[in-house]
């Protein structure tokens, strides 16, 4: 009822939700993190206006996403996975032919951009982009921790994204909660390898728009 007296009040709870205390206190002080959380919104936005327009600029923009970003950060490249994998089964034009036409280019695109960085920066890339990662390890622990501290934003992508599958029952909406569930389940992951929890700021923005699209 509040939202409907004040259509402003959502793009307020919404800017609350994104420049929260919890997972981006410290966002404006991490190098490339603020441009990271902005390429992980804008991926996801691509995919709802694909889904609401079919127009081809947002597939086309979804093909270069992953390539782009992972100028930015490694674990953009995984929306290939998500991409590929929400044309496959949740897609109303969905096939198999068209998928795999779409993964391939996409992946084809991100090795590309993984080659330039290495013909540029030759060991220096492969390093820091690679090897300093995997040095890092990943902590189940951690991960169990911060997800215990962000289980609000959990909690109400998960309740309110069912309640609004389950009220519209389209195999679209589904796929799209899929998609945000995936990618939080990811920031969960990634978060556990440093003690911070900006990886899963975006993850909780998305659950916030789940909650008022769903209200």
């Amino acid at each position: 009822a509040l939202m409907q007296s004040d259509p402003s009040l959502e793009k307020r709870l919404i800017f609350l939700i994104g420049v929260n205390a919890t997972t981006n206190p410290f966002v404006h002080n991490l190098h490339n993190e603020a441009l990271a959380l902005v390429l992980l919104a804008l991926a996801y936005l691509w995919l709802l206006l694909y889904v609401r327009t079919n127009q081809r600029l947002y597939l086309a923009l979804m093909v270069i996403t992953p390539a782009l970003g992972f100028w930015v950060k490694q674990y953009l490249a995984v929306w290939v996975v998500f991409y590929t994998g929400y044309i496959l089964f949740f897609d109303e034009r969905r096939s198999i032919k068209r998928a795999m036409l779409f993964g391939l280019l996409s992946a084809t695109l991100l090795a590309i951009s993984i080659s330039l960085g290495y013909l540029i920066w030759k060991a220096d890339y492969i390093y820091w982009v690679f090897t300093v990662i995997y040095q890092h390890g990943t902590s189940p622990l951690r991960m169990v921790q911060n997800l215990l501290q962000v289980w609000p934003y959990a909690l109400l992508g998960l309740v309110c994204g069912l309640l609004l599958v389950w009220e519209k029952r389209g195999r679209k909406l589904l796929g799209l909660w899929l998609v945000w569930l995936l990618l939080f389940l990811q920031e969960v992951y990634t978060s556990g390898v440093g003690w911070m929890l900006h990886h899963m700021g975006p993850g909780s923005l998305i659950a916030g728009v789940w909650m008022v699209a769903a209200v």
